[in-house]
């Protein structure tokens, strides 16, 4: 399953997990914050893990469930073959398809 870490900044940033699996660390913040290529602001929500982070517009906070919802949903069939003792490219074409097709 999809695994999520959206942390909202009221004037505060977020340093990722460091390598030896520290949790976030909080500090306080006036204004905004860029570290290349990110930059957040007050209010900004970030997604971020040990691939990299994201602002996400606060205005699409709301959407965040159902787009979630819906990747998970799509990934299913594909990790269903990938997992499987039967996986063929084949089968892995067809989930493939089949994740394609769910809206």
């Amino acid at each position: 399953m999809l695994a999520y870490c959206v942390t909202r900044l009221r004037g505060a940033s977020v340093a990722p997990h460091s390598a030896s699996g520290q949790r976030n660390q909080v500090a306080n913040l006036t204004g905004s914050t860029a570290d290349r290529p990110l930059t957040a602001k007050s209010d900004d929500l970030i997604h971020a893990d040990r691939h990299g982070a994201i602002v996400i517009p606060l205005g699409v906070a709301a959407k965040l469930p159902e787009a979630t919802e819906l990747c998970g949903r799509r990934e299913t069939p594909i990790l269903g073959i990938a997992r499987s003792p039967n996986f063929s490219l084949e089968k892995l074409k067809a989930a493939l398809m089949r994740s394609a097709e769910i809206h």
